[in-house]
């Protein structure tokens, strides 16, 4: 399944908020508080909440009010494009589902049923929220938590993994609540009497066994003791009696040794001649049955014959039937083209019909397209007689520009500052207060009057007093006053050049040539786009197109055809002869389909009478090679056969008989018993000789013990330690046997159990252990063991800490974050390929959420991170990582999704919370 758009509104802080998701790698990024959290909540209500509940709808709604909440999601399903749209608003909430593949619409109900159908959500009422994937999205500060653990793996989620692995390793991890119950009883019991170390102490079976090896040293004393006496009392007795008896049955046991031997010559004669005898009927028996076997294969050909003769008349009536089947096909054959070629000229003629309708609309949207051609050409003049108007206003202006301009202003400048600097180095001379007359060149100062003087003067105060004075400070004016002349001509000849009468004439010259050229472009662009040229070239092709078509029309229009005269009756017109054709090419089709029809079935009935007429020759055939096979039987094994084997059946019966009257004669003597009693006699001989001299040593040594013996009750004794032992040993043995009953069961589930789980949980450990080679190096291995509703003792071990395993509880919180993101991608990636193995078609994926989930982990080990999170990408995969520092993820190639900012006060009412993204 892959997420493509989701639509928000009114939906928390939403008010209207679309998000496109990139196929493979999605980043959705933005501050705290934008929203992304309740962007994946929406996405999660839509898919997993029905749109009836009352259950959280206060929460969801917009603190600002507004309409009632709703989401759109588009995603695609087993090759297929769906989208969801849920109105949630109590009694007048809405769902409906639509099937973009097929066109097909569910709503209300119906649309919940088929999306839980679709994402193999269980079976339950519609009313009650199913949220599924929660192993797989790692929701905003669930980054660390342990996604195989009872409290991320719900147990419907937990069974589809169970039954995602049992289908890939083919093994069934199923077990009933009573062989649960069973287990937990002898698990109770096992752990009453045993301990991981042996027999737990204090327990029944301790407390037997202690009493038992207690009750055996005292029955083991009391026996021994007794054991003693009487065995040295029996001995004496015995052994003298056995000297006796031993030395008359050694006498016996000669004389019946000579018996045997005479016996044993007998035997031996007699087995000789059975030998013979049984040879004898082995011939016999041979002969007979080797022709017993050829009788048989000759009345079995004969039946075989009879039966393959009798069928020749049905057959030769079947292949009669179907000749004649085969020629009615075959007349059907022959007519069919008669009705085809009515069809094609049906067609034909509609097709014509079609054809000059058609050419008429070419006309019509010719002369449509002439109109069009000679209103823009008309517009093309009228633009262009004013295009020429401004293109002769710039002809009369001066070639004047902004280079032209900044050399006038330039010259300007220079002018000025020179008058600038002539001024500043001019002596100022002021008359503040005088009693006598002060005269600067001949004219008189007053009180209060100044003079500036840029040239030297004699300044004469009173009648004997006359000053030199000199402005500048000594430098020369008369140079500067030249450079000013100079530059004032120079501007002068310019502006004469130019023909223009001043610097201000020169710059409304120039902006007026300016506006001139905007308005020349905004013409020519104008009469581009109206088609330039090309419209009288069009024009002229479009009027010779137009009399080629009244050529053509002309042509192909036959007597009584009557001639459409505006578009709407040519619409018309196309319409019915569009129809006419249909009709005709559906007679066409039809007209083919009836002839391959006929084909078909003629060749059919060919291809039958073909077969039985072969049925026929390979019957012939085989009555042939059975006629053959019969007369060489005959000739190997004889006409009169029933006479051979009487004969040589009376003479295995005279071989039987002889051979059992000679066996009769054999066991009547016993053989084996016979060499046996031989066997036997000559070793008693040899045995009593030497148990005569054994029991005399005996014996002594039995008077010596009898003499030593007290007076003790040795048999009391002993009968008080063997009842004591009696009771230990029954106790013992009832305590042990259940003991070790409820041990073996134990042991039975145990093995079963984890047999079954370790090749269940074998692909999760594989492909678990690929992603975190990414994040850490090869050499990582990944453990995890398989219980009855899901999974426990999570364990990683990694080269880098000496290859020690370290159980997912003691990992740091970052390695926690990437851990638990390697399950989550080897979770995803198995469960994806269940719509590819299910038959279903389309490609395997599922979307895996990261909402802020790395946020322990260093710059380096998020390198790393990027690198699993590609892996699961590259493996199908629909990576979605909602972060609020996107710039941890610039190496990650994915598609970037940015929030809007939050804006609190246009959206929340005073006093209300923010919501928390």
């Amino acid at each position: 399944m892959r997420l493509l758009l989701v639509t928000v509104k009114n939906f928390r802080m939403h008010e209207d908020l679309t998000v496109e998701f990139d196929r493979i790698r999605t980043l959705v990024a933005g501050p705290n508080e934008s929203g992304k959290s309740t962007l994946l909540e929406a996405i999660k209500r839509v898919l997993f909440h029905p749109h009836r509940s009352k259950t959280g709808l206060e929460e969801i709604k917009p603190k600002a009010g507004g309409g009632p909440p709703e989401v759109t999601l588009r995603f695609e399903r087993c090759g297929r494009t769906f989208t969801i749209r849920k109105v949630f608003k109590k009694a007048q909430a809405t769902a409906e589902l639509i099937d973009e593949t097929t066109g097909e619409r569910f709503s209300g109900d119906e649309a919940e049923a088929q999306l839980r159908s679709l994402l193999a959500l269980r079976e339950g009422t519609l009313s009650q929220a199913v949220y599924g994937w929660s192993h797989l999205w790692a929701l905003q500060g669930e980054a660390t938590d342990n996604p195989t653990g009872k409290d991320s793996l719900t147990p419907a989620e937990a069974n589809r993994l169970n039954a995602r692995l049992q289908s890939l390793t083919g093994t069934t991890l199923t077990e009933s609540n009573v062989d649960s119950v069973t287990y937990q009883r002898i698990t109770d019991e096992y752990k009453d009497s045993y301990t991981s170390k042996g027999v737990k102490a204090g327990s029944p079976l301790a407390a037997a066994a202690a009493e038992l090896i207690a009750a055996q040293a005292a029955a083991a004393t009391a026996a021994n003791d007794l054991a003693e006496l009487e065995t040295a009392a029996d001995t004496v007795i015995r052994e003298e009696d056995a000297i006796r008896s031993l030395r008359q049955t050694s006498a016996i046991a000669q004389q019946h040794l000579a018996t045997t031997l005479a016996s044993l010559t007998t035997i031996e004669q007699l087995e000789e001649t059975l030998r013979r005898e049984k040879g004898e009927l082995e011939t016999a028996e041979e002969a007979y049955q080797q022709l017993h076997k050829g009788d048989r294969e000759i009345a079995d050909v004969s039946e075989s014959l009879k039966a393959l003769r009798q069928g020749f008349a049905s057959q030769n009536e079947e292949i009669a039937n179907l000749r004649s089947h085969e020629q009615r096909m075959q007349n059907e054959v022959t007519s069919a083209p008669n009705v085809t070629s009515r069809a094609f000229a049906a067609r034909e003629a509609a097709a014509t019909t079609r054809d000059l309708l058609s050419t008429l609309a070419r006309l019509f949207d010719l002369e449509t397209q002439r109109v069009d051609l000679e209103t823009k050409q008309a517009a093309i003049e009228r633009v262009s007689h004013k295009l020429t108007a401004i293109e002769k206003s710039l002809r009369e202006l001066p070639e004047v520009d902004r280079s032209t301009i900044s050399e006038l202003e330039d010259l300007d400048r220079q002018r000025q500052m020179g008058i600038a600097k002539l001024e500043a180095i001019a002596t100022r001379l002021e008359v503040t207060c005088a009693d006598v007359a002060v005269l600067i060149e001949g004219e008189q100062l007053t009180d209060g009057t100044s003079r500036t003087l840029a040239d030297a003067a004699d300044l004469r105060i009173g009648e004997g007093t006359t000053i030199r004075i000199i402005p500048g400070g000594g430098q020369s004016l008369a140079a500067l006053r030249v450079e000013i002349a100079d530059l004032e001509s120079r501007l002068s000849r310019r502006l004469k050049e130019l023909g223009v009468a001043s610097i201000s004439a020169a710059r409304e010259d120039h902006e007026s040539r300016l506006a001139a050229d905007v308005e020349s472009s905004r013409l020519q662009e104008k009469i581009l786009d109206l088609g330039g040229k090309h419209v009288a070239t069009r024009l002229t092709a479009v009027k010779a197109d137009i009399e080629k078509v009244e050529a053509e029309i002309t042509r192909k229009t036959p007597a009584g055809f009557v001639r459409p005269t505006d578009t709407t009756a040519l619409e018309a017109a196309i319409q019915t002869a569009e129809e006419g054709q249909r009709q005709a090419e559906r007679s066409v089709e039809q007209a083919n389909a009836a002839y391959d029809a006929a084909v078909a079935a003629a060749n059919a009935a060919r291809v039958n009478r073909e077969t039985a007429e072969q049925k026929a020759v390979e019957q012939a055939t085989a009555v042939r090679n059975l006629e053959i096979k019969k007369a060489a039987l005959e000739r190997a094994y004889g006409i009169s056969r029933e006479v051979e084997l009487r004969r040589l059946a009376g003479l295995v019966q005279v071989a039987a008989d002889a051979q059992q009257k000679t066996t009769r004669a054999i066991a009547a003597l016993s053989p084996d018993l016979t060499r046996s009693d031989k066997q036997r006699f000559e070793m008693a001989r040899d045995q009593h000789e030497r148990q005569i001299k054994d029991a005399e040593l005996r014996l002594a040594g039995a008077k010596a013990i009898v003499g030593k013996t007290g007076s003790v009750d040795l048999h009391g004794v002993k009968a008080a330690a063997d009842a004591r032992l009696a009771i230990a040993t029954r106790r013992h043995a009832e305590v042990l046997r259940r003991a070790e009953a409820v041990r073996r069961l134990r042991d039975l589930f145990d093995t079963r159990r984890q047999h079954v789980a370790e090749l269940v949980a074998t692909p999760l450990r594989m492909k678990v252990a690929e992603y975190l080679e990414a994040l850490y190096g090869p050499g990582c291995r990944f453990s995890i063991t398989k219980t009855g509703d899901g999974f426990t003792d999570l364990q990683v071990a990694r080269p880098s800490l000496g290859g020690l395993d370290f159980e997912f509880e003691n990992l740091s919180g970052g390695t926690r974050e990437q851990v638990a993101a390697a399950c989550r991608l080897a979770m995803a990636e198995l469960l994806a390929g269940e719509a590819i193995e299910g038959g279903s078609g389309g490609d395997a994926c599922l979307p895996v959420v990261f909402d802020d989930a790395f946020v322990n982990s260093d710059p380096d080990r998020l390198t790393a991170v990027h690198r699993v999170l590609e892996l699961g990408a590259r493996r199908g995969l629909q990576i979605i990582v909602l972060s609020c520092d996107p710039h941890e993820y610039a190496f990650f190639p994915a598609k970037r999704v940015d929030m809007p900012q939050p804006a609190w006060g246009s959206s929340l009412n005073e006093g209300d919370a923010r919501p928390v993204a």
